[in-house]
């Protein structure tokens, strides 16, 4: 299946099912199912650090209302419901968790304990909106986060069999390893190479993080104008 993949941005939104926002409304069960897993694989970590924050709830209690969440969306069809024209799908994803948590709350408060739907303990959902940390500021902070995470993971796989892993030592000594970047010279008398040699593997590696940070955000976005909001939330950059 062709899909576009060029890393700049630069051309139309693709329309092949490159976005797992679009398989999710495919007819095609397979498609469908397909979309679910990326976006699944896309927000459920960002999802679990968002409402242990945000609810203040355990990691434990975290996990499991996330996983109910997820199971309740593929039930009833949750995100394969989301308009593009109405709001960016990870501000739809939230609201729809927000929700789902507060009627958790409710019918929890209503069930004798030991039922089987799943116990939350929060604080009351005003007293939360009020005191707790801001909702799309929360999310969208542990979303960007998940997204990098997920392209350095996708970097590193792609330079060690690239058999490029001196860029990614020079990338991780720069980038990673210490709050205070070390020199380029001292980099470069570390690893026995010129600091030519560092200013074009680090070079080199942050032109594949970032197209890889851009393929991601074409898997988990509807539009075109969705994909340039997100990379300019992501990179802080307009595409």
């Amino acid at each position: 299946m062709p899909t576009d993949r060029r890393p700049e941005g630069g051309a139309p939104f693709p329309t092949t099912i490159t976005s797992a926002v679009l398989a999710l409304k495919s007819e095609d069960t397979n498609t469908q199912r397909d979309g679910w897993e990326r976006v699944a694989r896309a927000y459920l970590a960002p999802i679990e650090r968002y409402v242990a924050l945000r609810f203040r709830l355990t990691a434990a209690e975290a996990a499991d209302t996330s996983q109910a969440f997820f199971a309740r969306a593929l039930e009833k069809g949750t995100f394969s419901a989301f308009d593009p024209t109405k709001a960016r799908f990870r501000t739809y994803v939230r609201t729809c968790l927000d929700r789902f948590v507060v009627d958790e709350r409710r019918r929890n408060k209503a069930m004798k304990r030991g039922g089987d739907a799943i116990t939350v303990e929060i604080d009351d959902e005003h007293a939360v909106a009020m005191n707790g940390p801001d909702p799309d500021a929360c999310f969208e902070d542990e979303w960007k986060k998940h997204v990098l995470e997920r392209a350095l993971e996708r970097l590193r796989e792609d330079l060690r069999a690239s058999k490029k892993t001196e860029h990614l030592t020079v990338f991780e000594r720069f980038h990673l390893e210490t709050d205070t970047p070390p020199s380029y010279s001292a980099i470069a008398s570390e690893l026995g190479i010129t600091v030519t040699d560092v200013t074009n593997r680090l070079s080199y590696a942050r032109r594949k993080l970032r197209a890889m940070v851009i393929d991601i955000l074409r898997e988990i976005t509807a539009s075109e104008e969705e994909f340039r909001a997100e990379a300019k939330a992501v990179l802080g950059v307009d595409l």
